[in-house]
């Protein structure tokens, strides 16, 4: 093989090997690094932050929040927490937790879809927690195909509420730890 041959055919597997890994999208090995999402928004003075980025029919989302309890992620509520398809997540005695769940009231209760007769369709889920700080990574479909999962759209506003919480138990509440927000996707 010539100098040349052998050149064009590296930068041909350079070129497909970027490209496979930027259709892939973000790595959910439970650390955010710069660049890695498209999107980014930070809340509560940089203590809770949100990243996003939409590939194809899926989206990937990393949250971070200074906490050693969990942190979660509420999409499309129609009031208050009304409605809202809440992913939250954490990581205890070494061992990660998270819910695919479903607000039905106001102020919740919060029940994992699989519960309401949904399914749990969290994939690539990744949780690490270091000097007070949890990072959450992981990707789901657009479209789910289940009636407790938010639909959403590239290119849509989204509402979404957001929380952490300073404890481990998912049923522990938030506290002060909570907001509100709406990106576009």
């Amino acid at each position: 093989m010539s100098t040349r041959a052998g050149f064009l055919l590296g930068l041909m597997m350079f070129c497909l090997l970027s490209l496979s890994s930027a259709a892939a999208g973000p790595a959910a090995d439970g650390v955010i690094s710069e660049g890695e999402y498209e999107h980014a928004e930070s809340f509560d003075n940089g203590n809770y932050q949100l990243f996003w980025t939409v590939i194809d029919d899926r989206i990937y989302i990393g949250l971070q929040g200074k906490t050693t309890g969990w942190v979660g992620i509420g999409l499309k509520p129609s009031q208050m927490m009304k409605d809202a398809d809440i992913i939250l997540a954490g990581i205890a005695d070494g061992e990660v937790y998270w819910a695919d769940s479903f607000s039905t009231g106001n102020f919740g209760p919060h029940p994992a879809d699989t519960e309401l007769g949904g399914t749990d369709d969290i994939v690539n889920l990744s949780v690490t927690e270091e000097g007070g700080v949890t990072i959450v990574e992981f990707e789901r479909a657009l479209d789910t195909g289940d009636a407790y999962d938010a639909v959403l759209s590239p290119g849509e506003e989204v509402s979404f509420i957001w929380a952490m919480a300073t404890d481990d138990d998912p049923a522990f509440k938030h506290n002060t730890h909570k907001g509100k927000g709406t990106v576009t996707l």
